[in-house]
C-alpha cells in the first residue's frame, strides 16, 4: 500500500512539475522550441488551452480552419457613434470564407458603448470582458470578435491590433488619418485591417513581401494606397500556402 501511495505520489509531482514547465515555456519566447514545435499542435484541444492558457493569436486557428467547425460567427462591438459598413463587412465575410472554407455569419451586438477619444490596453481588456459574448458557441460554430474602438492612446496611429486568441479590434481615428487624403479608401482599409488581424489569428506574422496582406509596411504613412482597388485586401498566394500548413 506504501508503495502504492509512493507511486501516485511521484505521479502527482511529475504532472505539477511538467504543468509549471510548459506554462513558463509557453510565458517565454515566439521563437523557442515548444512555441515554434508544440504549442501548434497543443491548441487544437481548448481543454489544454484552458489549462495551458494558450490565449495568444493564433491559439485557436484550428477552431477556425479546422474540420470541427462548418461555420465562422462574427459578433461585431462598437463605440457609440462609430459605424463600420456593411460593405467593408460583406468583403471581409467573402475572404473569411474563401480561406477558412467555412460559412461566415457577422452580427452587431446592441450594447452601447461610451465614446471616448482614446483607449488606453487596459481599458481595451476591460471592454472586451464586458462586452464580447463569452459562452460556449453551439456545436459546429467558431466565434470570432470585432471590436471597433476609436483611437489607441499608445499608438495613436494604429489601425488595429489582434486580442486575445479570438479577438479583433479596430482603430477608426487611424484609419480615417490614414486615409484623409483619399475618403474613398476607407472601406478598403477597414477591410484589409481586420482580414490583416484575422491573418495573425490564422497563425501568420509578419514578412517582407511586397504586395501580401502580412507586409507590415502595407498600411503605413509610407504606403497610402489612393485607388480602392490598389489597397492590398487579400492574403497573397504565399500567404495562402502558409495558412494550409498552418493546419
Amino acid at each position: 500500500m506504501r508503495k502504492l501511495i509512493t507511486a501516485l505520489l511521484l505521479v502527482f509531482v511529475l504532472l505539477i512539475s511538467s504543468f509549471v514547465i510548459l506554462k513558463i515555456l509557453a510565458a517565454g519566447s515566439e521563437d523557442n522550441f515548444f512555441n515554434q514545435k508544440y504549442r501548434p499542435q497543443l491548441g487544437r484541444s481548448q481543454l489544454l488551452r484552458q489549462i495551458l492558457q494558450l490565449h495568444d493569436y493564433g491559439d485557436q486557428r484550428y477552431e477556425y480552419l479546422g474540420s470541427k467547425n462548418s461555420t465562422i460567427d462574427i459578433e461585431i462591438d462598437s463605440m457609440d457613434g462609430l459605424v463600420i459598413s456593411d460593405k467593408a463587412l460583406n468583403l471581409l465575410v467573402e475572404k473569411i470564407a474563401a480561406v477558412t472554407g467555412k460559412k461566415v455569419i457577422y452580427y452587431f451586438s446592441d450594447h452601447n458603448i461610451l465614446f471616448t477619444e482614446s483607449v488606453e490596453p487596459d481599458y481595451i481588456d476591460t471592454l472586451v470582458k464586458i462586452y464580447r459574448d463569452d459562452s460556449k458557441p453551439a456545436p459546429g460554430v467558431a466565434k470570432l470578435y470585432i471590436l471597433y474602438l476609436s483611437q489607441s492612446a499608445d499608438h495613436p496611429t494604429e489601425l488595429g491590433i489582434t486580442h486575445g486568441e479570438y479577438g479583433i479590434i479596430l482603430f477608426d481615428t487611424g484609419i480615417k488619418n490614414l486615409t484623409q487624403s483619399n475618403p474613398m479608401t476607407f472601406d478598403s482599409y477597414v477591410e484589409s485591417t481586420a482580414l490583416h488581424e484575422f491573418g495573425h489569428q490564422l497563425g501568420l506574422g509578419h514578412n517582407e513581401r511586397a504586395n501580401c496582406l502580412m507586409n507590415a509596411k502595407v498600411e503605413s504613412d509610407g504606403n497610402i494606397y489612393y485607388n480602392s482597388t490598389d489597397v492590398i485586401t487579400d492574403f497573397c498566394d504565399y500567404e495562402k500556402a502558409l495558412i494550409r500548413a498552418n493546419y
